[in-house]
């Protein structure tokens, strides 16, 4: 389908034209339109763009379209960032190459997630999946093998930064920096998921279905399509809440998509799972803001887990959250509220899990004693009406 264009409408040009561009090539014409007609910060644009890893590819899809007024400073580092980033994609394909390599010969077997899975599979090349980590998961009883070995080939790990203690029962390690100087991490995974999450879609069962691919010298296990775009939307939608990595989950909904998923399995894994849910928003999300195409039959199917209570208001919501700006919801509370009534994780199955409960790094977990209640939260609120009326009228009318 084509994106909602009364959706995309409330939000800055910018971001339109950003989220068109994480689109299938149908987009195109949505994309020169929105250039032709509408004045942009290209500026503004080339910083969303570079917060998403999104610069090459954006530029690649607007470039052609940019008109003689586009300013030239930008227009150059547009040029500039977008060859840094291909060379950066070369660079990391060469590096988890060689790391495999090196945990194949020691006997190590591992497998890829996320963009280093879809790199290598569904998409042409690593320069089409932009990335700043690599998700590599290994069996549990060879991790701590794995974990030293990764750093006798320059993968670094600042134990004063990510103490070890910090991570204990953790689904991973401490992240791996490249030592050789460019900005990207290695990330050893054990499990897919934090502990207590409610999808019971575990490691081994990424391997059991996997096939291997070869990556420069080395050798690696991706997860079949179905499971990576079920990983794709739990990762996102729970646990990233829609907050942010929007742009590059709608891309690889729009790539598994046309990879050949075989949709009847996808959906028996997204309901054995209990993430019926949470694919159809994503789902959702993908088509109306970014112009993927999904099977009828398979957002019908989907959108039976969920009831149509406040879908408009949490629709509007998720859009505005996707990306940094002052007219983000204002609180807390109600950020996760809406969540709740999107997701409905009662009917889902989802017990008391939630993600701020698991995730160690959300406020509360971490200064405890900073909770405000009462008067104070009130007064606090009291000070941000002109936040909360631009706020509750964006998403309302």
């Amino acid at each position: 389908m084509t994106s909602d264009g009364r959706l995309l409408d409330r939000l800055s040009t910018e971001a339109r034209l950003l989220l068109l561009a994480a689109g299938p090539p149908a987009t195109d014409r949505e994309i020169a339109e929105l250039v032709r007609t509408h004045e942009l910060d290209w500026a503004r644009l080339l910083e969303m763009a570079d917060h998403e890893r999104a610069t090459a590819i954006v530029w690649r899809r607007v470039r052609s379209h940019a008109p003689p007024t586009m300013p030239v400073d930008v227009r150059s580092s547009f040029e500039r960032m977008a060859m840094i980033a291909d060379f950066t994609a070369g660079y990391l394909e060469q590096r988890i190459g060689e790391s495999m390599a090196h945990l194949n010969a020691r006997g190590i077997r591992g497998l890829l997630l996320k963009g280093a899975a879809l790199g290598a599979t569904v998409y042409d090349s690593y320069a089409d999946r932009p990335m700043g980590d690599v998700d590599l998961v290994v069996a549990r009883a060879q991790a701590n093998a794995a974990f030293d070995s990764l750093q006798e080939i320059g993968w670094r790990w600042d134990d004063a930064l990510y103490p070890r203690e910090r991570y204990v029962g953790h689904h991973h390690y401490p992240p791996l920096i490249d030592g050789r100087g460019l900005d990207v991490r290695l990330e050893l995974h054990t499990e897919l998921f934090v502990e207590g999450n409610p999808f019971d879609l575990r490691a081994a069962q990424l391997f059991a279905g996997a096939r291997e691919v070869t990556i420069g010298k080395g050798r690696a296990l991706v997860p079949s399509p179905e499971l990576l775009l079920l990983h794709t939307c739990v990762h996102y939608t729970w646990s990233h809440m829609m907050l942010f990595g929007a742009w590059r989950a709608f891309r690889d909904v729009v790539a598994l998509s046309n990879a050949g998923v075989d949709w009847e399995r996808f959906l028996d894994e997204a309901r054995r799972h209990r993430a019926e849910s949470v694919c159809y928003w994503t789902f959702r999300l993908s088509e109306r803001l970014a112009g993927a195409t999904l099977p009828a039959g398979v957002m019908e199917r989907l959108g039976r887990a969920t009831t149509q209570r406040l879908h408009g208001v949490c629709e509007r919501h998720a859009a505005r959250e996707m990306f940094p700006s002052a007219d983000r919801c204002p609180s807390q509370w109600l950020r996760r509220t809406l969540w709740e009534a999107a997701i409905q994780p009662g009917r889902a199955g989802h017990g008391g899990a939630r993600p701020w409960i698991l995730d160690d790094m959300a406020p509360e977990n971490v200064h405890p004693e900073a909770r405000e209640v009462g008067m104070l939260r009130a007064f606090r609120h009291l000070t941000r009406l002109g936040s909360w009326a631009r706020y509750v009228g964006a998403i309302l009318r």
